[in-house]
């Protein structure tokens, strides 16, 4: 799966190409290291994923909560760390 966009921390939508579950995302930086982004679809909330960079800065953790573009509960965690 590959989706793309570019958007700021200013709580303004922006345009999603290629994510099934969301047209539209908006972007807040919540901490140093934490940043929320919320997608909608056709103007419905949809998904919201939280990503924390650990102190260290060796860490990415991806939170992904909501419901997905077929109706389905979403509660996904995905942990990356540098090599």
């Amino acid at each position: 799966m590959h989706w793309e966009y570019t958007a700021n921390f200013d709580g303004k939508p922006y345009p999603v190409t290629g994510n099934p579950d969301g047209d539209m995302v908006v972007a807040k930086r919540v901490s140093a290291n934490t940043i929320e982004t919320s997608y909608t679809l056709k103007g419905k909330p949809t998904t919201v994923n939280t990503r924390v960079v650990s102190a260290d800065g060796k860490t990415l953790t991806v939170t992904t909560t909501g419901t997905n573009a077929q109706g389905q509960k979403v509660n996904n965690v995905q942990v990356f760390e540098k090599g």
